[in-house]
């Protein structure tokens, strides 16, 4: 694998959230007050000691709900489609439709928290890498959509690529699954099958979902331990056991043509999906229940990217906005910098800040949430009340 790396100081961005919600953090310490201006200070009594550790705690603290964008090279990047983190610390994300002669057709990128960019190209030129997830042995795997293929990279920037056995399948969403097996997921487009393949590499396997033509996209490993994917087309949310006997089951979303996409698991231990067709986030219990929320912003360009947030929340990408829902349904929206850059992908880094691409404008940006804060955490008695809210059956 070819690599370039690109050593640049970010001209970040800083944008307040704009939202009214009392998470906003605008009562915060501003985040520039140097924390080292405390450290040598004569503590002389326990007045001065109890003032100074008070003034050390107010020094740079996170201010939620503010964004810092990264902008990429545009003779190297059109379209950054999606983002992970790895093992390794950095932020790991496809890119496709290069104009540069010197890094052919699609890739991957490897980019520090402080912006330093590193660019792998794939061997196999037109792969258009979708979706990329860190396993739990440190590799990247992405899935190839043009080649059927799936890609194993290394934190070096190392790869080795596997072919799917189905041709045209056009591999898609992917999961890693620790497990006794050790496996990695993966969603097959227009061959509507789910396949799976080992850590170590080897043949992948697939199989034939029960509706036809469902085009499965996103796949996520429930609470239960079951490997739950989206099918658009059908209107459903599928389930298959991985413990051999790789029994489906399907479910289906009350909203016709509400065309479900983006999963993730979320805190509660349901999986939460976007609806692009309906403009809503959907649960999903494991038992098979479905409860819809709709977006405030009409036609807001919800589409793939759901993660569950280190606040006990979940997190979406619109196309001008990262919203929060919280387990009672309650959303609110963190405009971007620039409307309709195109929000994709989001991981949560473990200092609080959920990172993503923004196809549209060429960028990589992230959001600070504040973990610790306790302003954006859901509250005990939200969870307990959550837990009999079900909502519209589907299934079971």
């Amino acid at each position: 694998m070819r690599a370039v790396t690109i050593a640049f100081a970010a001209s970040a961005l800083l944008v307040p959230c704009g939202c009214t919600s009392p998470a906003s953090g605008a009562d915060r310490a501003d985040p520039g007050v140097d924390a080292a201006a405390h450290a040598d200070a004569r503590v002389t009594d326990a007045t001065d000691a109890a003032d100074a550790a008070d003034a050390s705690d107010a020094s740079p603290r996170c201010t939620p709900g503010h964004i810092e964008e990264f902008p990429l090279p545009t003779n190297m990047f059109t379209y950054p489609s999606w983002i992970a983190a790895g093992a390794d610390g950095h932020l790991w994300f496809t890119w496709q439709d290069s104009d540069s002669t010197n890094i052919p057709g699609h890739g991957i990128g490897r980019m520090s928290t402080s912006g330093n960019l590193t660019v792998f190209s794939l061997p196999t030129v037109g792969s258009q890498p979708e979706y990329i997830v860190a396993a739990p042995d440190g590799y990247l795997w992405t899935t190839e959509y043009q080649t059927d293929k799936l890609a194993r990279i290394g934190t070096d920037g190392g790869v080795t690529e596997y072919a799917v056995p189905t041709p045209h399948c056009q591999p898609n969403g992917i999961a890693a699954v620790e497990g006794p097996e050790g496996r990695i997921w993966f969603t097959e487009a227009t061959a509507s099958k789910i396949g799976w393949i080992a850590f170590t590499g080897g043949t992948p396997t697939d199989l034939p979902t029960p509706t036809k033509n469902t085009r499965p996209t996103a796949i996520v490993e429930g609470a239960d331990g079951n490997l739950w994917f989206s099918e658009p087309n059908a209107d459903q949310i599928g389930r298959v056991t991985p413990d051999g006997s790789f029994t489906f089951k399907e479910f289906s979303v009350p909203t016709h043509e509400s065309s479900p996409n983006g999963m993730a698991l979320g805190p509660d231990g349901n999986v939460w999906f976007t609806e692009p067709g309906a403009n809503q986030i959907g649960k999903i219990t494991p038992k098979g229940k479905v409860t819809e929320f709709p977006i405030p912003t009409k036609n807001s360009g919800v589409f793939g990217g759901i993660a569950a947030g280190p606040d006990g929340n979940v997190w979406f990408c619109e196309d001008s906005a990262i919203a929060r829902i919280t387990r009672s349904g309650e959303i609110t929206e963190f405009p971007l910098p620039k409307e309709m850059s195109g929000a994709a992908g989001l991981v949560a880094l473990p200092d609080g800040s959920l990172w993503f691409v923004e196809s549209r404008v060429n960028k990589v940006g992230h959001l600070q949430v504040c973990p610790d804060s306790g302003e954006l955490d859901a509250s005990t008695d939200e969870l307990d009340a959550f837990s009999d809210h079900e909502g519209h059956p589907a299934g079971d």
